[in-house]
């Protein structure tokens, strides 16, 4: 009976260490826990495929890159993108891209599409069409041949596009008929852009 009772202990004893222990470890290493997948050194790739967080820096994807989860790309080229996560792309040449959660773009050129469904961030960029559902969108600095924004399937929330210091749009078109810009800069020249289906406020500080 005292043998069990002492063997019951010693056990617990063990199991407490071990939990520290582990406990310790995943503290201190948190990026080899995350399970995040890298492709560095100017890796060529035909396509690629990725599931969880990723990381892809100086990297050219030949064809198709798929992402399911939080995907960061620095100084990549990607013929098609496609995003079922949150995007944090910079330094980055991208033909077509499709994103399914939000996006924050810098320094990077979309060539021929971009379609976001969630909020999107972009500065210092080029794009020729974008194409998003987004209830804010924050463009800084960045030029933009055409903006079409997808009506919300809650037409209770305006769509408010806010526009800050230098920015060239061709032209933008709210689908709801309902959308609010607003621009903080004076080097914004409201004039020369096409705007559809949506109001104007000039927010100068």
């Amino acid at each position: 009976m005292i043998k069990n009772f002492l063997f019951a202990v010693f056990s617990q004893v063990i199991n407490i260490l071990l939990i520290f222990n582990c406990n310790a470890d995943t503290f201190n290493q948190p990026e080899k826990n995350a399970n995040i997948q890298f492709i560095k050194s100017r890796a060529i790739l035909p396509n690629h495929t990725s599931h969880g967080p990723s990381v892809i820096n100086s990297a050219y994807i030949e064809n198709t890159a798929q992402i399911f989860g939080h995907f960061t790309a620095e100084d990549a080229f990607f013929n098609k993108l496609i995003v079922y996560g949150f995007l944090n792309i910079s330094n980055s040449q991208i033909k077509e891209a499709y994103i399914y959660g939000s996006a924050k773009i810098n320094n990077s050129n979309f060539i021929n599409k971009l379609t976001v469904f969630g909020t999107m961030i972009a500065k210092h960029s080029t794009f020729k069409n974008i194409s998003t559902n987004a209830k804010k969108i924050f463009i800084e600095d960045s030029k933009i041949e055409n903006l079409e924004v997808i009506a919300d399937a809650d037409p209770s929330i305006p769509q408010i596009l806010y526009l800050d210091k230098k920015v060239n749009i061709g032209s933008i078109e709210f689908k709801s008929g309902k959308g609010i810009i607003i621009s903080s800069s004076r080097d914004i020249n409201l004039d020369q852009i096409k705007i559809i289906g949506a109001v104007v406020k000039e927010n100068y500080l």
